[in-house]
């Protein structure tokens, strides 16, 4: 009697602890479960033929329905064929370099038609012993940050065609400033030759402003032909050696 008692009592006790480590087990998946679900990200796992094992909310909404119909599928069974096979090719990659790889993916949402861009890291899962077990996804929507990535280009490049249409500008005044330098330049030679020659014929030459009378250019045998210097004509109008000219 002694003997059944304790065989009972053992079995009892070990129904007890079973019971404890599958309460404790559900409890722990339940845990993780809740945690995968509301994981602002999109997580999944698939098996290594590539049958999906696990998915969580974020990628029920990208493929339109819920987990418990993901699970058993491909991503045939999901997307279309060329986005199928770009994704599996992603795996295998991952699976023969046995380290976490990542590429982009552009997709569009099941659930509202959004297009996004996905930025997604594929992890090979093993067994202790070695044993593939699957792949692990894990993708972030890097959508808005592209979009300002390629705004901030969009306006690095208006800003350096503004800036190249200033320089082209610039360069145009530059070669207009110099081009009217070099004509003035000439002019002034000329004059400066015309000039240079009447001196050497004998010929006056006054430039007068017309309103106030004065001297503005004497050559010097004008000057000397009316008995000053070009300094003193310079101070001087047309009144001051013409009595009769009009104030």
């Amino acid at each position: 009697g002694i003997y059944l008692y304790t065989r009972l009592m053992s079995r009892k006790w070990e129904e007890s602890i079973l019971r404890e480590s599958l309460a404790t087990q559900e409890e722990e998946h339940a845990f993780l479960k809740n945690l995968l679900h509301n994981i602002p990200n999109l997580v999944w796992l698939k098996s290594p033929d590539g049958v999906f094992m696990a998915a969580n909310a974020q990628f029920e909404r990208l493929v339109g329905i819920p987990e418990h119909e993901i699970l058993g599928r491909t991503d045939f069974d999901l997307v279309d064929k060329v986005l199928a096979e770009y994704f599996q090719r992603n795996d295998h990659l991952a699976i023969e370099a046995g380290k976490p790889l990542q590429n982009e993916e552009s997709v569009v949402f099941a659930e509202d038609g959004r297009h996004a861009v996905l930025r997604t890291t594929k992890t090979p899962m093993f067994a202790s012993d070695g044993t593939l077990l699957g792949v692990l996804g894990i993708a972030h929507d890097i959508t808005e940050s592209r979009r300002q990535e390629e705004a901030l280009h969009q306006a690095l490049e208006e800003r350096s065609k503004a800036e190249l249409l200033l320089q082209q500008m610039n360069q145009e005044l530059e070669q207009r400033v110099n081009t009217q330098t070099e004509h003035l330049r000439e002019a002034n030679t000329k004059l400066l030759d015309t000039q240079f020659a009447m001196e050497s014929v004998g010929i006056g030459i006054t430039w007068v402003d017309p309103k106030s009378g004065r001297f503005t250019y004497v050559n010097r045998y004008h000057a000397k032909f009316l008995g000053y210097s070009v300094d003193e004509m310079l101070k001087l109008g047309v009144s001051d050696i013409d009595p009769n000219f009009p104030q």
